[in-house]
């Protein structure tokens, strides 16, 4: 990256407004782990490596091996809806009809159904799933494949989610399961919070804006 140049959030709905509020979840021994996605099949991962589209192929071989791996432990609670198409084949946007309303119902019950969801990479190196995750005041299980996150040298990253690098992908159930019991109940039900406070004032649309334009004003001008 250039000096100047700087990384901002995918500029997420906001997820408690949708849902019409939430409340914390309350601490249980053993975590719940969430994702509902586009993981696809063998056959199209197959196909997008043939054609040469290998990002796209590559962030969906990741989501398969990382709900896999945290599927097979015992170590968490698994609720996993895997899709093999991108929302579950619904159409969005202005004609998207009640085929998409039952894909966003069950996205949105997934993320707050559960005490983490597993956020990693598609087709490009970031995760929108990550910011929504933040919006709903929930905390990312979040696998890091080398990605540049906002507000780097004023946010601490790793104090908002359960940070796992992509070398430790096999790992994520231990990992996540260690994380949840340093929290404990009140560090568990405090971070839900944090993490809603985060977004609004970094992350959320109005937010982001303010702190980047503040951000601006802050730096020397070039000439």
């Amino acid at each position: 990256r250039l000096p100047r140049v700087a990384a901002m959030p995918a500029l997420a709905a906001d997820l408690q407004a949708e849902r019409g509020g939430a409340q914390p979840r309350a601490w249980q021994p053993k975590p719940s782990v969430g994702f509902c996605g586009y993981v696809g099949t063998p056959a199209f991962r197959l196909a997008y490596l043939l054609t040469g589209r290998l990002e796209k192929r590559r962030g969906l071989v990741l989501r398969h091996r990382a709900t896999r791996a945290l599927a097979g432990s015992a170590e968490v609670e698994s609720r996993f809806i895997l899709r093999p198409v991108f929302l579950g084949g619904a159409e969005s946007g202005k004609h998207a009809g009640s085929r998409y309303a039952a894909a966003r119902a069950e996205f949105l019950d997934n993320v707050f159904d559960t005490d983490y969801t597993l956020c990693l990479r598609g087709a490009g190196n970031y995760s929108f799933r990550f910011y929504e995750v933040l919006a709903a005041g929930r905390i990312p299980l979040f696998l890091n494949t080398h990605c540049v996150l906002p507000f780097e040298d004023q946010i601490d990253w790793k104090r908002h989610c359960c940070w796992v690098e992509q070398d430790d992908l096999d790992h994520l159930a231990g990992r996540l399961a260690a994380f949840h019991e340093r929290l404990g109940p009140e560090g568990f039900a405090s971070l839900q919070q944090e993490n809603r406070q985060l977004w609004q004032r970094w992350l959320s649309p109005a937010g982001f804006h303010a702190r980047a334009l503040e951000r601006a004003r802050r730096q020397p001008d070039p000439t």
